[in-house]
């Protein structure tokens, strides 16, 4: 069957033939602008398509003609609800460019208009989670010209999985960025400094926030959930410390139980850690310990490390500033053996041990560190004397250029102070 419209006796058949059905089905034809005047509507049964021999019947009922619209009603409105409202599409009835959007609770008829669409998708926001609600839509053709508004769809705004993989990362002595993982885009953000008594909650439109104005050397607490509620993720950091004060050194660990106070130590993988009073690496992936800063010029300073002997893969240097890059010192230390930073760089703050280049089953322990003001006047070192009939010439290493020099008898318990200016060799007559 073919509908159209005939002109005198010609047939002009309008869309395609319509399908063998067994139940009344509405079809709709529009007639096109170039009809010609006098044209008539026509309905055309074109027979049955199994040969002569078979009939078709046809019946034709409710049968309705109406000007065409001048604004026309859109089609397959759907809603996908989000976390806090609904994303709407529909098609154009036509050539159409902008619409109207209505929405309300469900059955409550108290609708909200969204007008000045100019695409066939919008975001409806600011909605109540699990609550049944409704929209339409219509085009809006100029002036007052709308269309029919559509059927409702109809949709419940639901809160998404709750985030997920809350990390800490760039802690500094007064910030540190927080990043999680969540298919949601609103959050809020809460910190704590007891995990108990919680700061009021900071919106947040993005799955990464920087908090700053944190104070040095402090534990605090930090939870994210969607902004339309549920579960939390949750994390535990400590910032940086501020300068120690000069004055608590030397510093000396020959036991680590715990990781010390103010130390940063990054371990990686389930086998690094403070373990039988060792600081322990383990893999091959990066890792650092990061001993606390003083306020005083790393080359005013000398360190001793205690490590495993084989360690090839622990490197010794210092960092400008917390996260900052790693510089070796100019000369590595020998385990149990103290070393002058007198020629690093005065600005240096953090003195770090880098763990590095390791395989997937090498390790590396520190298991002693000394750190101490270096004494402005060292004693000497290598103290020799050559014996003759009746004097000694006595040698020693020193960087100073003048000295006090004692000797007494073996017997002797007191000494006596060698007279004259004291040279490098001295000879004693």
């Amino acid at each position: 069957m073919a509908i159209g419209y005939v002109v005198g006796d010609a047939f002009m058949q309008v869309g395609d033939l319509l399908a063998q059905v067994d139940d009344y089905t509405l079809v709709e034809r529009e007639m096109p602008n170039d009809a010609p005047d006098g044209a008539r509507i026509a309905i055309r049964c074109i027979g049955s398509t199994k040969g002569s021999s078979y009939t078709t019947t046809v019946y034709v009922d409710d049968i309705q003609v109406s000007l065409k619209p001048t604004c026309y009603t859109p089609t397959d409105l759907a809603a996908v609800a989000t976390s806090n409202g609904a994303v709407l599409t529909w098609t154009a009835g036509k050539d159409e460019t902008e619409w109207q959007v209505r929405y309300s609770v469900k059955d409550e008829d108290s609708w909200t208009v969204v007008s000045h669409i100019a695409s066939t998708t919008h975001t409806l926001t600011g909605l109540t989670v699990d609550v049944a609600y409704e929209a339409q839509v219509r085009s809006s053709c100029g002036g007052e010209d709308y269309s029919a508004w559509t059927a409702s769809a109809t949709f419940s705004p639901v809160c998404g999985a709750a985030p997920t993989n809350l990390a800490v990362s760039a802690r500094t002595t007064n910030s540190a960025t927080l990043t999680w993982e969540s298919a949601e885009s609103a959050f809020l953000l809460q910190t704590s400094l007891d995990g108990d008594n919680w700061e009021s909650p900071i919106n947040v439109n993005a799955k990464t926030y920087n908090l700053i104005g944190l104070n040095a050397g402090t534990t605090y607490y930090a939870r994210v959930q969607n902004a339309c509620g549920g579960e939390y993720a949750s994390a535990s950091f400590t910032t940086w410390c501020g300068l120690k004060d000069a004055a608590e050194l030397p510093l000396e660990i020959n036991n680590f139980t715990a990781v010390p106070e103010c130390w940063q130590i990054a371990f990686v993988g389930e086998y690094s850690g403070i373990a039988n009073d060792k600081i322990f690496f383990y893999g091959d992936a990066e890792q650092m310990a990061v001993l606390p800063a003083y306020d005083i010029e790393l080359n005013k300073l000398s360190v001793t490390f205690s490590f495993t002997p084989s360690a090839t893969n622990l490197e010794f240097g210092y960092i400008d500033e917390p996260n900052g890059a790693f510089h070796a010192f100019a000369s590595q230390p020998a385990s149990g053996v103290e070393l002058n930073l007198e020629n690093e760089a005065a600005t240096a703050k953090y003195i770090a041990i880098r763990y590095h280049d390791g395989g997937a089953y090498t390790s590396a322990s520190i298991t002693g560190v000394q750190l101490r003001k270096t004494p402005t006047c060292l004693k000497p070192t290598d103290v020799t004397v050559v014996e003759d009939v009746d004097q000694a010439t006595v040698s020693w290493t020193s960087t100073a250029t003048a000295w006090n020099l004692q000797y007494k008898p073996a017997s002797a318990a007191a000494w006596q102070d060698a007279t004259g200016t004291i040279t490098n060799p001295f000879t004693l007559s």
